[in-house]
């Protein structure tokens, strides 16, 4: 038994070494491991931080309509980087439901930048959340009229009247 841990050790020892003085040996190889395995462990942390910062921004977003449950097309992104319909009727089909107080439908269509516009029925959308808290201008007044929020008018330095570009065709 005694003489197992002895021999245990000692090749723990070499092998230790052993690592050692390879690591010695070849420092630019180290050196470009190390470098490598920190870019990796690096562009997930990336990864994941953006996607969940992403997913609390749709929630936070879809936390003010006041809708208990949205309805969405198969094959629709969650996060909204694409466009897409559905039909009308299913809204007149969802409201018929029983339990149902009130539906209203919306188009989603992306502008690019991971950033997105929706298509509303202001009416409808006010008697289903409250409505908008408007801290510059009101409610729609012409066909080219946008609501934006407070992050996206901060970042893009926009105010009541102010022209956006959405790079839309």
């Amino acid at each position: 038994m005694a003489v197992t841990r002895i021999r245990d050790r000692l090749n723990y020892k070499l092998v230790n070494r052993l690592v050692f003085e390879n690591l010695k040996h070849r420092p630019v190889r180290t050196l470009l491991s190390a470098l490598a395995i920190g870019i990796q462990v690096t562009l997930m942390l990336t990864l994941v931080g953006v996607s969940h910062g992403m997913l609390d921004d749709y929630a936070a977003h879809t936390r003010g309509t006041g809708a208990d449950i949205m309805v969405r097309p198969q094959g629709s992104s969650l996060l909204g980087l694409a466009g897409y319909t559905m039909s009308a009727k299913f809204v007149s089909l969802i409201r018929e439901q029983p339990h149902v107080a009130i539906a209203t439908g919306s188009y989603l269509q992306s502008v690019g930048n991971l950033n997105s516009i929706a298509g509303i029925n202001l009416d409808e959308f006010t008697a289903m959340s409250g409505g908008f808290r408007y801290l510059e201008g009101g409610p729609f007044t012409g066909p080219d009229d946008l609501i934006v929020d407070e992050i996206y008018a901060r970042a893009e330095h926009l105010h009541a009247g102010s022209v956006v570009n959405l790079g839309l065709k």
